[in-house]
């Protein structure tokens, strides 16, 4: 077996240990595998190689504590070592979300538009979410299902016609749905950051990236469930 493979595998493990570390703030004193446990209460990255990350803990205690002079006690394979490269890339370097999402185009209405207008657009786009935009910031977000429920509202008034031509999308705007249905990450977010807003977020329909993630920034890009896939598919093989 390689004996520079426990150089690398030392390598990985401590770089691992310090981000998370200092990361989280977390005791020096803390166990490794504590450290692990701990992280993956709030870590995405961490709790989907939970296992594996404790296994390599207990690999690196035999190599660290256990051998005894030149009698080395256990050497990582070639597979432990680069599979701990990898997860050590992703938890120390993760990729930055806007440098890989592919850029869309971004559909949007003024609040002072028409609901026509706004429905004509999500007709003819993949998405069901508008940014609402007035005097340089984004005022909200409407969607199709809440255009749904006012047209409800209408028929039962007989003056659909009227209603969608005549009301604004500014009016229809459910600030509740902000931080509910809808996420604001910052251009510098991670992958893992989108990973997370889903997560956290049931019943979240859109993440929005702008400049520092604050509402009412210009929306620079925008990601929904449907490119999960694609961005799990990256993570293989980042």
């Amino acid at each position: 077996m390689d004996a520079t493979n426990g150089t690398r595998f030392i390598q990985s493990y401590n770089h691992i240990e310090e981000c998370l570390r200092s990361r989280y703030n977390l005791k020096a004193t803390q166990s490794f595998t504590d450290l692990i446990n701990r992280c993956a209460d709030f870590d995405l990255t961490v709790r989907r190689y939970k296992d594996e990350l404790v296994d390599c803990g207990k690999l690196r205690n035999a190599i660290v504590h256990k051998s005894r002079g030149d009698k080395i006690m256990a050497y990582p394979s070639d597979e432990v070592v680069g599979m701990l490269e990898i997860i050590e890339k992703q938890i120390c370097t993760p990729p930055v979300l806007f440098d890989i999402l592919k850029p869309k185009k971004l559909m949007y209405v003024f609040g002072d538009s028409p609901l026509r207008q706004a429905m004509l657009y999500i007709a003819r786009s993949k998405h069901t979410s508008l940014p609402v935009y007035g005097d340089g910031k984004v005022l909200g977000i409407i969607n199709s299902y809440t255009i749904l429920k006012h047209i409800g509202n209408a028929l039962e008034q007989n003056n659909v016609d009227v209603f969608i031509n005549t009301t604004t999308c500014a009016s229809v705007i459910d600030d509740d749905e902000i931080g509910k249905e809808y996420k604001f990450i910052p251009k510098t977010a991670t992958i893992f950051d989108a990973f997370r807003a889903f997560e956290v977020g049931k019943k979240t329909l859109a993440v929005f990236i702008t400049e520092t993630g604050k509402f009412g920034e210009r929306i620079l890009n925008m990601v929904t469930s449907s490119d999960l896939p694609l961005l799990n598919k990256f993570i293989e093989t980042y």
